[in-house]
């Protein structure tokens, strides 16, 4: 009976770190899809903030090769587009390279690919050939978002699998003590009967007549 106290308890802490679980997942979804918005807001300020210091050298330097990573992995250019590098206060480009555009934005790369293809005099009537139009921030926002969309999916289903899995363990739970309170009513039974003297031992015995 103590052995299946113990098991019976060790069924509920389980059942209850279950729950507890489920619930800090939950949470943690609910949390992902709110601060989505805050996600993409700051992820567009850190480009915009570190645009600025694009083809700077020095300390500098790291913005210029993550951008560089980005605008060749992704195939984009710029944070809204490529007319980001010939906007005075979107680049520090404008001032340095103006009419040319960062090699990693060419669609075929190759060093000094995007020498003076931008047309000086405007440059926004005339889209600089293989260059990559599509701005970055749009590419890293539709990522961000499918991937959030698929964690929170995942784990959605997981919950979802595991709200079946402590229904089930409920049940069992519940048939378990259902059982044991069972055999608990029958060993008492058996004990009161046993307890009580044979009815017919007990009678007095008649000689047999002669």
């Amino acid at each position: 009976y103590a052995t299946n106290k113990s098991i019976e308890k060790k069924v509920d802490e389980f059942l209850a770190a279950m729950i507890i679980v489920l619930l800090a997942q939950f949470a943690a979804v609910v949390i992902m899809f709110v601060f989505e918005a805050g996600v993409h807001y700051y992820m567009a300020e850190g480009m915009e903030h570190s645009l600025l210091f694009y083809g700077k050298g020095g300390v500098n330097a790291k913005f210029t090769e993550s951008w560089d990573y980005v605008q060749k992995n992704h195939e984009c250019c710029g944070e809204y587009g490529w007319a980001d590098y010939t906007t005075p206060n979107a680049s520090n480009w404008f001032s340095t390279k103006f009419g040319s555009m960062p090699d990693s934005c060419c669609k075929e790369f190759s060093v000094g690919c995007g020498q003076n293809v931008v047309h000086r005099a405007n440059p926004l009537d005339h889209p600089p050939e293989g260059i990559f139009k599509r701005g970055c921030y749009k590419v890293l926002e539709d990522y961000t978002t499918n991937w959030l969309t698929i964690t929170g999916s995942t784990a959605l289903v997981f919950m979802f699998i595991q709200v079946l899995a402590i229904f089930l363990n409920i049940s069992l739970h519940r048939r378990y003590r259902e059982h044991e309170d069972y055999q608990l009513q029958s060993r008492k039974v058996k004990e009161v009967k046993e307890s009580q003297p044979d009815f017919k031992s007990s009678l007095p015995t008649i000689p047999a007549p002669i």
